[in-house]
């Protein structure tokens, strides 16, 4: 749908990992039809830019929805009882996967069939090579991955092969948006790669944990080389203030604090960012992440259970330089 697509852009770059404990028992199927799911889809998008797709065509999404119930029970149902059972894919499902990933700013990483063995016991690569062919003819762009686990496979027992790694997959929680999307988002905006030492003096540095990077100039205009990003969580029930070391004291400093929305507080389902409530303008857009900028030597406030990111500009730090 446009609306998980831009979430998903929202995050780019980064990874979109296909795999886990299920993908060992699914098998590829050149051979099979497209779901009538997949044939509204696409139908849907003739003459289109597949990447600007629109919504998801009604008769899919009550078809889907009206599926999910027996569908969930399933998925609840191998999950607990660690029994799952051979299933296929097709080459539209390939495609959906992929076209997904590719117009999110996604790099697929799919995992291979790691169970299907030869009389000998050794991994029968032949139904990988089918679907390596095909996506080698589409030019997709994709990373494989055989095997879950770094585990030594002669002394791993079944429970470490069947033990599900993988999110739980409720239609509910596809639906909406929670808190650490937006976490990840803000971290994703201001939060570079390269990491630096922080600490809180005194007795309170317990419960208030400070972390420093270089902050991200790739994805806004604001910031540049050498500045940095401190982010810090607050788990004390009262406000806590930290201050800036000396030679940064005269620093102007940027504030995006986070907190719950309503009155909630922590079982909030909305949160905060500098006071607005953060929510997607529409289907395709999401909100402006608009920073408080602090006067040059202010303490950095952070409410009782908040977390907040701070950017330090013009901080000119040898090591994000």
């Amino acid at each position: 749908s446009p609306k998980l697509r831009t979430l998903a852009r929202g995050l780019s770059p980064a990874y979109l990992r296909f795999g886990g404990t299920k993908t060992d028992f699914l098998i590829f199927d050149p051979e099979k039809e497209p779901t009538f799911e997949e044939r509204s889809y696409w139908q849907s998008q003739v003459n289109q830019d597949i990447c600007k797709s629109g919504p998801i065509p009604s008769a899919v999404r009550e078809k889907l929805e009206l599926e999910w119930p027996s569908q969930e029970q399933l998925l609840l149902r191998e999950q607990y009882q660690k029994k799952f059972k051979n299933s296929t894919y097709s080459r539209s499902s390939v495609d959906m996967l992929y076209t997904f990933a590719n117009c999110s700013g996604l790099d697929l990483i799919f995992g291979l069939n790691a169970l299907l063995r030869t009389a000998d016991l050794q991994w029968n690569s032949s139904n990988a090579q089918l679907l390596l062919d095909y996506c080698s003819s589409k030019n997709y762009n994709i990373s494989w991955e055989l095997g879950n686990y770094y585990l030594n496979g002669r002394i791993a027992t079944k429970e470490d092969f069947l033990n599900p790694d993988v999110l739980d997959t409720f239609i509910s929680s596809v639906q909406k948006i929670f808190q650490d999307y937006w976490l990840s988002l803000l971290f994703k905006k201001l939060v570079g790669t390269n990491v630096l030492m922080a600490s809180v003096k005194g007795q309170a540095g317990s419960k208030l944990r400070v972390y420093l990077h270089c902050t991200n100039v790739n994805q806004s205009r604001r910031y540049k080389e050498g500045d940095l990003t401190l982010y810090a969580i607050n788990l004390h029930n009262v406000t806590k203030h930290l201050q800036l070391p000396y030679y940064l004291f005269n620093k102007q400093v940027d504030k995006y604090l986070v907190k719950p929305s309503g009155l909630d507080g922590l079982l909030s389902k909305s949160v905060q960012l500098n006071g607005q409530t953060l929510r997607m303008v529409d289907d395709q857009t999401l909100p402006t992440l608009t920073e408080k900028p602090l006067r040059p030597g202010s303490s950095l406030g952070l409410p009782a259970f908040s977390y907040g990111f701070f950017v330090i500009r013009n901080a000119k730090v040898a090591a994000c330089i």
